[in-house]
């Protein structure tokens, strides 16, 4: 399941540890993240702070606003795309290294 948490850049303590999870329990669920998280610390519309994330689930891409304050699903987006077809559509992510 895809998880997030808010750290203190100076003490490195967690100040919030949280998850997303679905609510079919009975269904198989296979997840991947990837690193697509991002803190929006003001919302140029409303002036509240919002988590973006983006995760792979069941071969759908899985984006979700998180309202920060106190983490409400605010919107979520689900792209479906052909499982036979998903190679060839998604890339997979690598590492970045220098030349």
């Amino acid at each position: 399941m895809p998880t997030f948490f808010e750290m203190d850049l100076i003490s490195g303590q967690i100040d919030y540890f949280g998850y997303i999870d679905f609510v079919d329990q009975e269904a198989d669920h296979q997840f991947f993240t990837f690193g697509g998280i991002h803190l929006d610390a003001k919302d140029p519309k409303d002036g509240e702070s919002y988590i973006y994330a983006s995760f792979i689930h069941n071969d759908d891409l899985e984006i979700v606003k998180i309202k920060n304050s106190d983490k409400t699903i605010k919107w979520h987006y689900q792209f479906h795309t052909d499982s036979t077809a998903i190679g060839a559509n998604l890339k997979e992510p690598m590492f970045i290294l220098p030349d």
